[in-house]
């Protein structure tokens, strides 16, 4: 009996070996929804067919599957359109309903959030939405970056801080170019 123990706790440790090596820790990104409801949440719901096109209905960018179960096919002119909330995808249903859960950062996200982030803080409405509770007297670094960073991330601000602190000095830092750096940031997606 001691040696059928001895063997057993032998395979566990062995085990255990084999899984802690093949373990990986990665980044996790949120999703579309995840991403989409932050950047409205920041410029506005006159901003939601900008959000809606390049972030909701881009699950093979940003992740998040279509519900197949919350969708119906409408018939339509062309053809079939699919309805439903913001889980719904635009393009084909049946091949983007699969997009993966979980993406990793990729060029293509990088240049999907440069590019919502460029469309939103060129319209006025959404730039004057994002900016409206800034105060221009105070230390407006760190009021733009609680926009995408509510709470916590201090060594992050205080790196922002400190690579602007000789601009803030000479003159003022223009609001909508802190806005753009703050969401083109990888940082504030990381679940």
């Amino acid at each position: 009996m001691r040696a059928l123990r001895t063997v057993f706790t032998l395979m566990m440790l062995f085990f255990n070996h084999v899984l802690w090596s093949q373990t990986q820790v990665q980044t996790r990104y949120g999703d579309r929804l995840f991403v989409g409801e932050l950047l409205l949440r920041v410029f506005g719901p006159d901003c939601k067919t900008i959000v809606e096109k390049e972030v909701f209905n881009k699950p093979h960018i940003f992740g998040g599957p279509c519900d197949p179960y919350s969708q119906r096919l409408v018939k339509v002119k062309e053809g079939y359109k699919t309805v439903g909330p913001r889980e719904k995808c635009s393009e084909s249903f049946f091949s983007q309903y699969r997009a993966d859960l979980i993406v990793e950062n990729s060029p293509l996200r990088s240049g999907a959030i440069a590019k919502v982030c460029q469309s939103l803080s060129q319209k006025k409405a959404c730039l004057n939405h994002a900016l409206k509770g800034i105060d221009k007297e105070k230390d407006s670094i760190e009021e733009i970056f609680r926009l995408f960073y509510p709470i916590g991330h201090e060594r992050l601000l205080g790196e922002f801080k400190m690579a602007f602190e000789d601009v803030s000095r000479k003159k003022s830092i223009d609001h909508k170019f802190l806005l753009k750096l703050f969401c083109q940031s990888e940082e504030w997606q990381i679940l």
